[in-house]
């Protein structure tokens, strides 16, 4: 399968908001996206035409080669298809070249799809954070090492 449609950088969009709000489990509400610095955040969206089939939002530090990975979210009606690892890798081939060498999330730990996705596209988990979540909720801290 080959992805289709346009993948880019661009700046947080009411639709991206409004994706965030349906489909991620812990959305962040519109002004935590109003705030973000597009010099420390990179979000990268996948569209078809006109319409969103995803986003990954990442947060950079100035001179650090390790992004934090703040969350992925593929349209509904994408999931189970492959669409999201495709997307995923190429995220990766526009990380690299800006000279990002790993990529680091939190998980809830009791989030099996989330963490059976990051397992294929090859993260792998470093440790259990024990209630850090303010729900309580556990966390796996996840890295992936870029092929550089």
């Amino acid at each position: 399968m080959n992805i289709t449609g346009k993948i880019a950088i661009e700046n947080p969009t009411q639709e991206v908001i409004e994706m965030d709000q349906k489909l991620f489990p812990n959305p962040w509400d519109t002004s935590q996206w109003i705030k973000l610095d597009p010099n420390l955040n990179h979000l990268f969206t996948w569209r078809m035409g006109q319409e969103l089939k995803g986003f990954a939002l990442l947060g950079t530090v100035p001179g650090d080669d390790v992004a934090h990975l703040y969350k992925i979210v593929t349209a509904q009606n994408d999931r189970g298809s492959g669409s999201s690892q495709e997307f995923w890798a190429h995220i990766i081939n526009q990380l690299v070249p800006l000279g990002f060498r790993r990529v680091y999330l939190e998980v809830e730990g009791d989030n099996s799809r989330a963490i059976n996705f990051y397992l294929k596209v090859g993260f792998k988990t470093l440790r259990k954070a024990k209630g850090f979540y303010s729900n309580g909720a556990d966390a796996l801290i996840m890295e992936l090492t870029l092929g550089v």
